[in-house]
């Protein structure tokens, strides 16, 4: 498996963790906001690519930068972005919840 198809898994479960957060967060929550259905649509598609450009974007090069320390190159070893996979959909989901409450402020 090469960094390329780790980062487009990444970036696959980083949007399921978008998706997973609105769900929670807001959806299916006891105490969500009150949001318009466009509201809503603009949260799911503009959203969705947001998280997985600057979540899963960002923790792609932060683990690069990692792996370029520790092998002396960015592609030296695909192990951090392994893990990026893993903690993208975290970020997503919690990134979710201050997203809502910032557009519910608005």
């Amino acid at each position: 498996m090469d960094i390329d198809r780790v980062n487009t898994i990444a970036s696959k479960w980083t949007i399921l963790g978008w998706f997973a957060g609105l769900a929670y967060f807001n959806w299916f929550a006891s105490d969500g906001t009150s949001l318009s259905w466009w509201t809503h649509a603009l949260l799911i598609i503009v959203g969705m690519f947001a998280a997985s450009i600057i979540i899963g974007g960002g923790i792609a090069l932060l683990f690069a930068g990692v792996t370029k320390a520790l092998t002396g190159r960015p592609d030296g070893s695909i192990d951090f972005f392994a893990w990026g996979a893993f903690i993208s959909p975290i970020f997503a989901f919690f990134a979710a919840k201050y997203v809502l409450a910032f557009v519910a402020g608005i």
